[in-house]
């Protein structure tokens, strides 16, 4: 044990009449406030944290699941209990792809493909063949991803895309290279319109896994189809994001020629607004 972490065990008073694990807070959270803990740093461990503290597992387990629970910290299933990340933010509605989003933050942004297949429409559901509006015979482009902010799990997402409107678009490698800025640079395709749902849902297991999260926490279910100018669909994407103690606030409010609703779904790891 190094002496710098020895030291933390000064600041708890055994006789002070201030319950331990409530002291054992304060103090972590005063070191992720200074800095001393940065984003994404790794608390030592349970047992290290009991050493250095002098207190019981169970002491430790309170305070640390309490700034859980306020965001300060997070835990990753397998790896253990991480300082959280400050929020990235996306527009819902709005036209700019995950990729851009992020580089608008000064996030690095990061993909990785988990699936990559041709189908044929008669394999979607009703809804993403009703809105990419397919034929049963038409050949589509399904790509799952998983999406990252400064390498930590935002959302997974899987991406369906017409095949004989943009022929070759199969050959694209999509963890390396933007969709949206495909369908501009390769396609000459801007989207023009996008219809976006939103449905609360509890992640799967399988869900939890890929987002480095838990089982049954609450989450999101984003919908969206994009179109072009004319009106003909692009894509049918269907995301679900994490979720992590998220709430909504709606704002309503009138502006000189229309009426303008806001719609903002924060969480630790994302800020989302229309």
């Amino acid at each position: 044990m190094s002496a710098a972490k020895r030291e933390w065990g000064d600041r708890i008073d055994q006789a002070s009449g201030v319950s331990l694990y409530y002291q054992i807070k304060q103090d972590l959270e005063r070191r992720i406030t200074l800095g001393e803990l940065g984003p994404g740093v790794a608390l030592p461990s349970e047992q290290e944290l009991c050493d250095v503290y002098g207190v019981s597992r169970p002491t430790v387990r309170q305070a640390t699941q309490e700034l859980v629970n306020e965001h300060l910290l997070e835990r990753r299933r397998g790896l253990g209990t991480f300082v959280a990340h400050s929020g990235v933010g996306q527009e819902l509605g709005g036209l700019r792809g995950f990729t851009e989003k992020m580089e608008l933050q000064g996030r690095l942004p990061g993909t990785r493909v988990l699936e990559h297949r041709m189908l044929r429409a008669t394999k979607l559901d009703d809804d993403a063949a009703a809105q990419l509006a397919l034929g049963p015979r038409a050949r589509v482009l399904r790509v799952v991803r998983v999406r990252l902010a400064d390498g930590v799990p935002i959302l997974l997402e899987t991406l369906t895309v017409p095949v004989d409107r943009f022929p070759g678009i199969e050959e694209v490698d999509l963890e390396r290279e933007s969709f949206y800025g495909t369908l501009r640079n390769r396609y000459a395709v801007v989207i023009s319109y996008l219809r976006e749902t939103l449905e609360p849902v509890l992640l799967t297991e399988q869900e939890a896994h890929v987002l480095e999260t838990t089982p049954d926490e609450a989450s999101i279910r984003t919908t969206i189809t994009t179109c072009d100018h004319a009106g003909q669909p692009i894509e049918h994407t269907r995301s679900v994001v994490r979720g992590d103690a998220s709430h909504y606030v709606i704002e309503v409010g009138r502006e000189a020629s229309s009426t303008r609703s806001r719609l903002l779904l924060r969480q630790p790891h994302l800020d989302i607004a229309t």
